[in-house]
C-alpha cells in the first residue's frame, strides 16, 4: 500500500475518437488527485476506453489509465 487518500479522477472532453458500429475507441485527458502523507499530488495522464454499444447504450468493456506518476501540487 502506497498511504494515498482522498483520491479523485476528473477526465475531461475526448481528444480521439473511433466509432465503428456498436465499438469504439475513446482516449480524454484526465487527472488523478490524492493525498499521500498529508502532501496533495496530481496525476496528468490519459484513459483510454473501449466502449461497446448495446440496447442499454455505450457501456464501458475495458479502460487503461497512462502516464507518469503524480507530482506535488504547488
Amino acid at each position: 500500500m502506497q498511504g494515498k487518500a482522498d483520491g479523485t479522477v476528473a477526465v475531461s472532453a475526448p481528444i480521439r475518437e473511433v466509432i465503428s458500429g456498436a465499438k469504439a475507441y475513446v482516449i480524454a485527458p484526465a487527472t488523478h488527485s490524492y493525498k499521500q502523507k498529508g502532501v496533495t499530488y496530481d496525476e496528468v495522464s490519459q484513459m483510454t476506453f473501449v466502449l461497446v454499444k448495446g440496447k442499454a447504450g455505450w457501456k464501458i468493456a475495458a479502460w487503461t489509465w497512462t502516464g507518469p506518476e503524480g507530482v506535488p501540487r504547488k
